[in-house]
């Protein structure tokens, strides 16, 4: 002890003497010391206002910031230019290095444009061998025969008319060698041989016709009886999922119905599920019955195709023939294309220096490979550059039409293409299908033609003929594309200052400009767009969609310098009266030897009236046009299919266009070449990399697909699907092979009906879930509304018998059957609304469950504090708390009909004897008979009403009130979400691409899977050879939910996950229960969980093993297994499945897996959760129907207690009322009743004393259990499925969620 002692004191006398520890000691102390006093305030309800202070102080910010409205904000008079209008752009702009010069018809080469140069790209749709730069050159040195040039020879020459003359040529020489050979060709096996040339192009076309459509028959029969097979697959994973869903019905096998007759949802399931495969399979029987007719006509042209192969050389001869056929076409085309160009640029376009027309057929040479990869990369680039964009809408193609091309040639007045429409309007459009047919457009399905429409500025559009299909909007001209940009370059501070000019110098410059420009009866559209080009604004070219305000600026900036110059020329040429009006706008600024910024200094004032006048007509021109162009964008986009490209559609640009929107709108396209589906897409994406057209599609698609990640980390490009789409490039297994795997397949014109189909079955499962959760949640909510309600009625009401009765039948009964009646329960809770008073309702509606039980506990107690009681020991508890009153009530114990439903029942006047007569008027009465008659009807539901009321919406009145305002907005919701779905997904995170794989950041989930028919699988194993895909089908559960998956994967691959998904399979589970187990009763529960089956189902045990399976926290365990995986943070990436394998240094690598599309947004929940969820709606309501029970034999024992009460009053009672003189009240009227005390009285005071405070512990404990309903109901459920469960009644999606997030992971 004393060595102890010794210690402590040397321990003291350090503490002491170091100043360090004697500072800490300190701070503990005054720390200790303000937290305990901190403590005392918060616990202390007396002095909330100091904690209230203490958290201010720290809490609040002493400097706060102060909120401006930006959109009210004077801002500075700087009226100076700004310095961006100023600053120096980039100029180099990328344009064809060969044109063909609208004014001269030679072409040549244009490395170099002047300022005021234009071109015009035409857009337009191959057909057959167009006249290449080849043939041009050859042109070049065509000098036509002696004797054979017709009158067109007499025309100036230049490089176009030597194209048509050699084309004429050609023919003329295929002829003559044709007719040469008819006579000596061999006849066909019928004996019938071709009488001229015209008789031989149809045998030719008619033969290779038919084997093209027999190719084409076979390919579709083949994806034909693919699709029916994936059917068959589908419809039996949903009769299966449909069989877990009525397994979950309470009644006992006995009992159970046939739900294909009685059962509505199931009817539709099967009638969806019969049409899923009856629509495959006549699918494939019409692609069957095709398949027939083709190999028939086939056959039928059996002999045509051996006679052109014993003569092969006429054979050639027609090839040969067709080929310049097509070039004479093709010569035509050049001409209209030259002739259309030039009636556009006078008509639209500003007077300036030279005019060219670009053709991608004749204006590149393609013998040049280093010119051909240089122009696939640049084309983009030369499109967003081009003044204009001519579109041909020409005929589809068709094989005949060369035959009647050569009919035109030997008659030059009969008309070979048809005319297909003659208005803008019929573009894409038809009545019926002969007008679709008519009018549809092959321009909008092929692939190059996507990037010439959205990179050009504005398009013009002319029909078969070569007629202009006119269109109000095109007199805008160049200025068509500004819209966006202008509507931004006008909200900038210093042009909203400078928008303004007087009407006089409008007037006086129209007066100017007419009648030589502005002419009579033009629009105000088009006057206002030749009065800007008259006075020299010009559209920025190179316009970058960052920098457009500035570049517009600039533009402007460049006209109020020339514009002195051009009103003087025009005034030198026309003089007019009130010229005085332009002397702002002629002024001349000294400019020698002045820098920009002084020039702008000397030039202020007459600047500012010059820039404002161009920003006035800019901003009247738009605001005229604004919608209009909006309306012919949205026209264009229709039928040229580019709806779902949102940004072009407003004229945003493609800048911040997500990849996967442009992919998808190109899918549907189609290009002679494979590889340009890759090349076409560079311009809209703003890629650029070398084209090498051998290296085959994949190879393309992923360099292309790499160059999108490299430059924006755009992961959009990886939401794709398709099971045999995947890249067989190593390092790229998440690249596709192709670009349809970008499309949708709801939207796939080749699997839509199955998907549709398969969707919709889909949607049938949810809605029933759906259904099945309404109704217990509407259930449970008329249950809470009678629980409210009831601790609302006065206490002499007569009813609370036949409710408690109704609460034990609706506990006992499934939810099936409460369906039925929900109509007539939500009439007894009105019923039972009506004879609640308002008040009562303002007052709980505005106080909490938690807040009611504190005021019953604080008036209990301010009660037992203020008791005036003098006898000895003896304290009478108040029971003014129950609403329970002594003293006199009005009719004595029977309640009385109010005259309102929303007036309280107070007494009023002292108590009358009540007649006979009184006592048989209930008011209670047909609410009496209601609730017996549901009781009754609970009991035994007759089975047409059962019916009548089987389809019944559940629609509850705030459920309209909230579908009523989303259908109101759903417009506009859709289209900003289509707008915002068209955004780039822009990955945080860094992405590395290298020749190895892909590196990225990823969220990775544990799945369960299980193979379908997993004999058949092992069985196709055994037989592959090493690298072979085989195809299957496998079940994929996040442990929550599950869905169905098509996949496509190596013969490695697949026998791994084989064996891991068996031994993962028997591991999950549950042991099957001992036979000793399996006869005895499972026990039964006793009290609010009564006559309710809690015993857990194999199903439950399993989804509980399942969820902790999925859990997993070391990734390095799940390796070798098939995970879900997506880029993280990116809203919008979507799943995929992959292979998880360790690598080197702990690193994780993966190989994505190709599959169909699949989603959870529709998957199915576990059987276990379902059981689980279905479990916990029956106890929720068991605890409901309890609780109100509970309060019901509160208002039972009250009453009672009040009847007790009525007797005691009765003996000696004291002659003072209410109303009347010397009246004390309830208390002392009691008092004054324990004074007079006798037996009788004794024996009342304590049954009412008893019957009170039983009923104050059934409100405490009803109160008590109905803050613990929903708590006590997911009690028997396991913490980690709560959430789920709780989801699933709220009728949530259960996506992924136990996923391990920002995982690193090499994919290759």
């Amino acid at each position: 002890m004393n060595s102890l002692g010794t210690i402590k004191s040397v321990l003291a006398d350090s503490v002491v003497s170091n100043s360090a520890l004697k500072e800490a000691y300190d701070f503990a102390n005054f720390i200790g010391d303000r937290s305990g006093r901190f403590r005392d305030v918060a616990l202390n309800p007396e002095q909330k206002h100091k904690l209230r202070r203490v958290l201010n102080h720290f809490l609040v910010p002493t400097v706060k910031p102060k909120f401006v409205d930006d959109e009210h904000i004077t801002p500075h008079d700087d009226r100076r230019v700004p310095d961006d209008w100023l600053a120096k752009t980039d100029e180099d702009l990328k344009t064809p290095a060969r044109m063909i010069d609208v004014d001269t018809m030679n072409m040549v080469t244009t490395y170099n444009l002047g300022l005021h140069d234009q071109y015009c790209i035409v857009s337009h749709s191959w057909k057959g061998s167009e006249v290449t730069y080849g043939y041009f050159s050859e042109a070049k040195k065509f000098e036509p025969k002696n004797g054979s040039a017709n009158k067109e020879s007499e025309e100036p020459s230049n490089d176009v008319s030597r194209v048509v003359n050699k084309c004429k040529q050609d023919i003329k020489d295929l002829e003559h060698k044709i007719n040469s050979a008819l006579p000596h060709v061999r006849e066909r096996s019928d004996g019938k041989r071709p009488e001229d040339i015209a008789t031989l192009l149809q045998w030719y076309t008619d033969a290779n016709g038919a084997e093209w459509a027999l190719g084409s028959s076979q390919k579709k029969l083949h994806d034909a009886t693919a699709s029916y097979s994936s059917a068959e697959r589908e419809a039996e994973y949903y009769e299966g999922l449909w069989n877990d869903i009525t397994n979950l019905s309470d009644k006992k096998p006995s009992e159970k119905s046939d739900v294909s007759t009685e059962n509505p949802e199931m009817q539709k399931v099967q009638e969806a599920i019969k049409t899923l495969k009856k629509e495959a399979l006549d699918s494939r029987t019409s692609a069957e019955t095709k398949h027939k007719a083709d190999a028939k006509s086939r056959e039928d042209q059996d002999s045509t195709i051996k006679f052109f192969d014993q003569n092969r050389e006429l054979c050639y001869g027609i090839e040969a023939l067709l080929v310049a056929l097509q070039h004479i076409r093709s010569s035509r085309k050049i001409l209209e294309s030259i002739a259309q160009a030039k009636k556009l640029f006078n008509a639209h376009f500003p007077i300036g220096g030279k005019r060219y027309v670009w053709l991608d057929t004749c204006c590149i040479n393609k013998g040049d490979s280093y010119e051909l990869t240089e122009s696939l990369a640049l084309m983009g680039d030369w499109y967003e550059n081009a003044d204009l964009c001519l579109v041909h809408v020409d005929t589809p193609r068709d094989e005949s039409s060369w035959i009647e091309e050569w009919k035109h040639w030997k008659d030059p007045s009969y008309i070979p293409v048809p005319l297909n429409m003659t208005s803008f309007d019929q573009i894409g459009a038809g009545a019926d299908e002969a007008e679709k047919k008519k009018y549809q457009v092959e321009w909008a399905t092929r692939g190059w033609t996507l990037q010439e429409l959205v990179l050009s500025k504005v398009t013009y559009y002319v029909n078969s003929h070569w007629q202009n299909l006119v269109r109000p909007v095109e007199v805008l001209g160049p200025l068509y594309f500004l819209r966006p940009f202008v509507k931004r370059y006008l909200r900038h501070p210093y042009v909203k200052r400078f928008n303004t000019a007087p009407s006089e110098q409008i007037a006086t410059l129209k007066e100017l400009l007419s009648p030589e420009l502005i002419q009579p009866g033009m629009s105000q559209e088009q006057e206002l767009t030749l009065m800007l080009q008259s006075l020299g604004f010009v559209a920025p070219r190179g316009l970058q969609e960052k920098l457009a305000e500035s570049q517009i600026g600039k533009a402007v900036l460049n006209a109020c310098r020339q514009l002195p110059i051009k009103l003087d020329n025009l005034l030198d040429k026309k003089s007019i009266a009130n010229d005085a009006s332009l002397s702002g706008l002629r002024y001349k600024p000294d400019i020698a030897g002045k820098a920009e910024s002084e020039l702008a200094e000397t030039d202020e004032p007459h600047l500012s009236e010059k820039i404002s006048l161009f920003n006035y007509l800019l901003a009247t021109l738009i605001n005229l046009t604004d919608q209009t162009i909006l309306d012919d964008r949205k026209a264009i986009a229709k039928f040229s299919k580019i709806e779902n490209m949102t940004n072009w559609v407003v004229g945003d640009g493609l800048g911040n266009s997500s990849a996967s929107t442009s992919l998808v709108t190109a899918s549907d396209r189609v290009t002679t070449v494979a590889t340009d589906q890759a090349y076409s897409l560079m311009g809209i994406l703003g890629v650029r990399f070398p084209a090498f057209p051998a290296e085959g599609l994949p190879k393309a698609l992923a360099r292309l697909l790499d160059e999108v990640v490299i430059a924006y980390n755009d992961v959009s490009v990886f939401n794709w699907s398709g099971k045999h789409r995947g890249s067989p490039l190593h390092g790229r297994s998440l690249y596709p092979a192709s670009i349809d795997a970008f499309v949708d397949p709801v939207n796939n014109p080749n699997v839509k009906s199955k998907a549709q189909t398969s969707r919709r079955i889909l949607e049938l499962f949810r809605d029933q879930r759906v259904r099945q959760s309404e109704t217990a949640s509407h259930v449970n909510t008329l249950l809470a509304e009678m629980l409210a309600l009831s601790k609302k009625l006065p206490e002499q009401c007569s009813v609370f018998q036949q409710l408690g009765d109704l609460a034990t039948k609706i506990k006992e009964t499934n939810f099936d059957i409460l369906k039925d009646r929900i109509g007539e329960l939500e009439s007894i809770v009105q019923k039972i609304h009506d004879f609640t008073p308002e008040e009562a309702d303002e007052e709980i509606k505005n106080q909490s469950l938690a807040g009611r039980l504190n005021n019953t506990m604080e008036r209990v107690d301010s009660f037992s504090k203020n008791l005036k009681f003098e006898a000895p020991k003896m304290e009478i508890p108040k029971f003014e708390v129950p609403k329970m009153s002594f003293g006199w009530k009005k009719g004595g114990s029977q309640p009385t009909e109010k005259a309102q439903p929303s007036e309280p029942a107070t007494p009023a006047t002292p108590a009358t004897p009540t007649t006979a007569a009184e006592e048989r008027q209930d008011p209670y009465a047909d609410l009496k008979s209601d609730i017996e008659k549901v009781i009754s009807a609970l009991s035994g539901p007759a089975k047409g009403q059962a019916e009548s009321a089987k389809d019944k919406p559940l629609d509850k009145p705030q459920d309209k009130q909230v579908a009523t305002t989303e259908d109101a907005n759903s417009k506009d919701s859709n289209t900003q979400l289509k707008q915002q779905e068209d955004q780039r997904m822009v990955c945080p995170n860094p992405i590395t691409v290298s020749s190895g794989g892909i590196r990225g950041i990823f969220d990775i989930q544990r799945i369960i899977v299980k193979m379908v028919e997993p004999d058949v699988l092992r069985s196709r194993i055994r037989t592959a050879v090493r690298g072979q895909k085989i195809d299957g089908w496998c079940i994929i559960s996040t442990g929550l939910s599950m869905t169905l998956v098509a996949f496509s994967c190596e013969r490695d691959v697949l026998a791994q996950q084989l064996d891991l998904s068996e031994v993962i399979e028997t591991s999950l589970k549950p042991e099957e229960p001992s036979k000793d187990i399996t006869e005895k009763e499972p026990p039964k529960e006793q009290g609010i969980l009564s006559g309710l089956n809690l015993e857990k189902t194999p199903e439950q045990v399993k989804v509980g093993r399942m969820i902790n399976f999925v859990q997993k926290q070391n990734l390095d365990g799940i390796a070798g297994e098939w995970v879900l995986a997506r880029f993280s943070g990116v809203k919008g990436a979507k799943w995929f499945l992959c292979l998880l394998k360790l690598g080197a240094g702990n690193d994780l690598y993966g190989r994505r897996i190709p599959t169909d599309a699949f989603s959870f947004e529709d998957a199915a929940p576990e059987q276990g959760l379902t059981e689980y969820w279905h479990q916990f709606t029956m106890e929720k309501k068991a605890r409901t129907c309890d609780t109100l029970d509970m309060y019901l034999n509160r208002q039972k024992l009250w009453q009672a207690a009040g009847h007790q009460m009525d007797e005691l009053s009765k003996v000696e009672n004291p002659s003072q009322g209410p109303g009347k003189p010397g009246f004390q009240g309830d208390l002392e009227t009691a008092w004054e009743i324990v004074q007079n005390v006798s037996l009788d009285k004794v024996v009342n005071l304590g049954k009412m004393t008893g019957q009170g405070l039983g009923g104050l512990g059934a409100e405490l404990w009803a109160n008590h259990l109905e803050g613990r309903i929903e708590k006590g109901a997911l009690k028997r459920v396991p913490v980690s499925l709560r959430t789920p469960v709780r989801d699933l009644d709220r009728n949530r999606k259960l996506l992924p969620a136990m996923f391990h997030a920002g995982r690193e992971m090499h994919m290759f």
